[in-house]
């Protein structure tokens, strides 16, 4: 299988249009959701059935809707990468820290949630992996 580029409205991405499609649908069959289900939910039907029949590509805004509603990251709905769930980190929300899983308040530096009891990701020096400048 080859990457393809398409053009979305926000940019260019490089992707797998069949790997899309074949995620979304597994994501969609997993969760037990029907394109006139998810339709009422996050999208349109018609929008939906437009990526499972490969007719077209979300634009950057519906591609995160998605992955928010499914909870799997970007690049694994896009076949860029294998790994389907973002592990639990801490991200900054009204000038607190929240677990990105269960939204339960803590220390950026701790290990573990004290709400879910998740591990956490945080580099070797305790800090946030994802956050700028570490």
């Amino acid at each position: 299988m080859y990457k393809k580029k398409r053009k979305l409205t926000n940019g260019t991405v490089w992707c797998h249009p069949e790997l899309f499609r074949k995620r979304l649908k597994s994501l969609m069959s997993e969760c037990g959701y029907s394109c006139e289900r998810l339709g009422k939910n996050i999208l349109s039907s018609n929008t939906i059935q437009g990526y499972l029949y490969g007719r077209n590509m979300p634009t950057a805004a519906s591609l995160q809707i998605i992955c928010s509603f499914f909870g799997v990251s970007a690049d694994y709905l896009l076949g860029l990468s294998a790994v389907k769930y973002l592990p639990p980190q801490w991200i900054r929300k009204e000038g607190e820290w929240v677990c990105s899983w269960c939204g339960g308040k803590g220390d950026q530096h701790d290990k573990f949630c004290r709400s879910c009891g998740e591990e956490m990701n945080l580099n070797e020096f305790g800090d946030i992996k994802n956050e700028p400048g570490t």
